[in-house]
C-alpha cells in the first residue's frame, strides 16, 4: 500500500509542455467601435483559427476567453509552427470571410508542468502570458528555451530580442522573435493607441482556465 506522499507525488507528475498564449491586439476598441454583435462574431472567428492552426501541428487550446486563446503542445517545434499556421490563418481570406481586421499577438515558453483538473500549473504559463502581452499584432514571440528546443528548421528562424523584466518573474527573461521563413500577408495597422502591455486580460484567461501558476506572483493589470 502506498503511503499518502507517495500518492501525491504521483498526482504531482510533471511533463514538459509547451505554452502558446495569442491575443487579438485592439479587440476592446474595436468592442467600442463595432458594438458587442461585430466584436461577438470577430471573437468566434479568432477561436475557429486558433482552434484549427492549432490542432493541426498537434496541439490542444485548453481555454478561449474572448479575444484570447490559451493552447498546450508537447512539442516546441509543433508549438512554433502551429503559431505561425495561426499567424497565416489570421491574415489570409477564407472563402467569403475576410482576413481578421485586428493583428494577432503570440507569445511561447516551454517547461515543466503540471497538469490539474481544467489546466496546468507552471512557471511556462507565467512567461508566455508575459510575452504575449509584449507582442505587437502580427508579432510572435518566444523564449530561448522555445527556440532551443523547436532547433532549426525550414518554417522559422529567430531574432534575439534584449532580455526584459516582467512582473511576476525573478529573473529577466531571454526571449527572441520568430521570423517565419514562408511568406505571410502583411498583419493589419496596429491601432494608434497600442502600447505592448503585462497581461491585463490575460490574467483573467489563466485563472478561468485553472491554471495556477507555481513559483510566481498571479497575474495582476498593470492598467
Amino acid at each position: 500500500m502506498q503511503d499518502g506522499k507517495s500518492s501525491d507525488a504521483a498526482s504531482e507528475a510533471t511533463s514538459v509542455r509547451t505554452f502558446l498564449i495569442a491575443d487579438l491586439r485592439g479587440y476592446t476598441r474595436y468592442s467600442d467601435e463595432h458594438g458587442d454583435e461585430a466584436a461577438s462574431a470577430l471573437a468566434r472567428r479568432f477561436a475557429a483559427i486558433a482552434g484549427d492552426a492549432v490542432s493541426a501541428h498537434g496541439g490542444e487550446v485548453i481555454e478561449l476567453r474572448g479575444d484570447e486563446a490559451l493552447c498546450v503542445f508537447a512539442s516546441a517545434r509543433s508549438a512554433v509552427r502551429g503559431a505561425v499556421e495561426l499567424q497565416r490563418r489570421a491574415r489570409e481570406r477564407a472563402g467569403d470571410e475576410p482576413a481578421l481586421p485586428l493583428g494577432v499577438g503570440i507569445g511561447l515558453d516551454a517547461g515543466e508542468a503540471v497538469e490539474t483538473a481544467g489546466g496546468y500549473r507552471g512557471r511556462a504559463l507565467n512567461v508566455a502570458a508575459r510575452l504575449c502581452s509584449l507582442a505587437r499584432g502580427g508579432e510572435i514571440l518566444a523564449t530561448e528555451t522555445v527556440a532551443h528546443l523547436a532547433g532549426r528548421h525550414d518554417e522559422a528562424h529567430y531574432a534575439p530580442r534584449r532580455p526584459t523584466e516582467v512582473k511576476g518573474v525573478a529573473e529577466p527573461i531571454r526571449y527572441v522573435q520568430v521570423l517565419p521563413t514562408v511568406e505571410l500577408p502583411p498583419p493589419p495597422p496596429a491601432p494608434p493607441s497600442f502600447k505592448p502591455r503585462l497581461a491585463r486580460r490575460t490574467s483573467l484567461l489563466l485563472i478561468g482556465a485553472g491554471v495556477l501558476l507555481a513559483g510566481a506572483s498571479p497575474l495582476r493589470s498593470s492598467n
